[in-house]
């Protein structure tokens, strides 16, 4: 198939694919996992990221869909040719060449989305890179080998001359490569894939394994405003079957995407103490109004009594003017309804005192050791 009738097929796919109600959100693509793990494993992560993204309602475009686009092929089409100079001029020692060669060839490789659609193309850019740079810059040289096994880690190395120092070195870096971070794309390469997807959205899963088991970061990338967000550190056994990967990554995706229309989203279980936390802090600022209001009644009230007996010296004493006894009838009633607040005020902060030192303790984790292993509970206390 020639490069535009291909071109306009995947355009008309992604057309389709964005085409729908007005209500529906737009796609996103789900790209390669990236990290060190087994070829099989990676589209067993890649599938179950897929699953994920469509179990929590999500539209997903499969990022393996970059291979389609002619323009990054042609880029990596010439960064394979300027590898193969660079391998060669590494084998013959000429390392400053080589390191020339092979920086132009990581250029094309970026720009043809190699990170996403062929990995060990750039795995062997950085491999011959490390050991041209291991006699000048032994920890740039060193951090480029870790990065090809990263990329590649099933790479095998045919029987060389290499000296006995550069073997030490380059089995240095395979161990270093099982326990290094997951690797992560520059933002321009995750712009030219989301433009190449015609998505605004991107969703990454990157995983690095070690010891049995395999740490991942999922990270959405938004290309209207180019920055990763990420959401927090999960893990699972590297033997994890396909349906226990997806039940973990669903749980990740609420931090970093937002619920889709019409999807309903678990709400979190309410702690069982919390009524008993709020329930003495309503009860004391209600307590504390109580109070304050008492307060300034009978202030009213004093002001009333005084105003009263002003009046009152200034008439017979034989018999009191009707204003003094309305000014008067006044501040008993301000007296009765300031001290009935400040009973009731009184009352609802002792209550609320008591309810306080009375309320249960958040939940702590205990651990425990039996037959069974290690076990961790939680109680209230």
């Amino acid at each position: 198939m020639s490069a535009w009738p291909r071109r306009a097929a995947t355009a008309a796919l992604l057309v389709a694919s964005l085409a729908g109600t007005a209500a529906a959100s737009q796609p996103l693509a789900h790209l390669p996992v990236l990290g060190g793990v087994a070829t099989a494993r990676r589209a067993q992560l890649a599938s179950a990221l897929a699953r994920a993204l469509e179990g929590a309602g999500h539209d997903a475009l499969d990022g393996a869909r970059l291979s389609d686009d002619a323009a990054a092929a042609e880029h990596r089409r010439r960064a394979d040719a300027l590898v193969a100079s660079g391998r060669s001029l590494a084998e013959q020692v000429h390392y400053e060449a080589a390191l020339r060669t092979l920086a132009a060839a990581e250029r094309e490789a970026r720009a043809g989305l190699a990170l996403f659609v062929a990995p060990r193309l750039l795995a062997e850019i950085c491999f011959y890179r490390g050991i041209a740079l291991l006699p000048t810059d032994r920890a740039e040289g060193t951090r480029s080998l870790v990065q090809s096994f990263q990329l590649h880690p099933e790479r095998t190395l045919v029987a060389s001359e290499r000296s006995p120092k550069l073997e030490r070195a380059i089995a240095r870096a395979r161990a270093e490569a099982r326990v290094a971070p997951p690797l992560r794309p520059s933002d321009e390469e995750t712009s030219l894939a989301a433009r190449a997807l015609g998505v605004e959205r991107l969703v990454l899963l990157r995983v690095s394994g070690a010891g049995g088991r395999e740490e991942a970061r999922l990270a959405r990338f938004d290309l209207r405003q180019p920055r990763w967000r990420e959401a927090r550190a999960i893990g699972w056994s590297a033997s994890a079957d396909e349906a226990a990967l997806v039940a973990v990554l669903r749980g990740a995706f609420d931090e970093i995407l937002p619920a889709k229309r019409g999807v309903a989203r678990p709400r979190p279980a309410r702690s069982p103490g919390a009524p008993r936390r709020t329930l003495p802090l309503v009860l004391a600022g209600l307590g504390g109004a109580a109070l304050a209001s008492g307060a300034v009644l009978l202030v009213l009230a004093r002001g009333r009594e005084n105003a009263a007996q002003g009046l009152a010296d200034q008439t017979p004493p034989v018999e009191y003017e009707p204003r003094v006894r309305e000014i008067e009838e006044a501040g008993r009633r301000y007296d009765a309804a300031g001290i009935a607040c400040l009973v009731a005020g009184g009352a609802a902060v002792v209550v609320a005192t008591a309810v306080w030192l009375l309320r249960p303790e958040p939940s702590r984790p205990r651990l425990s050791v039996g037959p069974g292993g290690i076990r961790v509970a939680l109680s209230w206390r």
